[in-house]
C-alpha cells in the first residue's frame, strides 16, 4: 500500500458518492462519513444500519489515525449481501505491536483502551484485519437487507 493514491472525492447533484475512495487524514474525517452515509443509503441500507456502518467505520478510521501514519483510505464496495468497507493505511508496519484477536473479547471495563475495536466487531457481521509489510487493512462486513439481516443495532448484526 505504500504510495497508494488519494483519490478525491466528488459528490453528485444529490450528495451521491462516485468514487470508490475516500482518503483520510487526522482532522479530515467527516467527508468519509458523508460518504458512508449516502453510499449505504444509495444501496438502501435501513436509518439504524447506516449508523451501524458509519460508526464502525469512523472507529476504524480514527485507530488508523492514532496507530498507523496518520492518514489513510477508506473503499467502499458490495456484493449481493454486504456492503463492504476497507480501511487501509500504510504506517505502524511493526508486526510486534500487532496484539492477538485485537477486540475479540470486551475489554474490562476500566480499561484506558480496546473499547473500540470490540464495538467494531459488534456493530459489524464479521471484522478482519490483516497487517503486512506494506501496512494494515481492515475489512468490515454488513449484511446488506434480506439477506439473514438481524435487528438493526443488535450484537453482531
Amino acid at each position: 500500500m505504500t504510495g497508494f493514491v488519494h483519490q478525491a472525492l466528488r459528490y453528485g447533484a444529490d450528495d451521491q458518492f462516485l468514487d470508490p475512495a475516500a482518503p483520510f487524514t487526522s482532522g479530515r474525517t467527516a467527508a468519509v462519513r458523508r460518504a458512508l452515509t449516502a453510499y449505504a443509503r444509495r444501496l438502501g441500507l435501513p436509518e439504524q444500519r447506516t449508523y451501524d456502518v458509519v460508526a464502525a467505520v469512523q472507529e476504524t478510521v480514527v485507530n488508523a489515525v492514532r496507530h498507523g501514519g496518520g492518514h489513510g483510505v477508506v473503499r467502499l464496495h458490495s456484493d449481493r449481501e454486504h456492503v463492504i468497507c476497507e480501511v487501509l493505511d500504510d504506517g505502524a508496519r511493526s508486526l510486534a505491536a500487532h496484539p492477538s484477536f485485537p477486540g475479540h473479547l470486551p475489554p474490562k471495563p476500566d480499561a484506558a483502551g480496546g473499547h473500540g475495536l470490540w464495538l467494531v466487531r459488534q456493530l459489524s457481521g464479521l471484522a478482519a484485519d490483516d497487517l503486512d509489510s506494506s501496512g494494515f487493512v481492515v475489512r468490515l462486513y454488513f449484511r446488506r437487507p434480506g439477506h439473514g439481516q438481524p435487528a438493526a443495532g443488535s450484537v453482531n448484526s
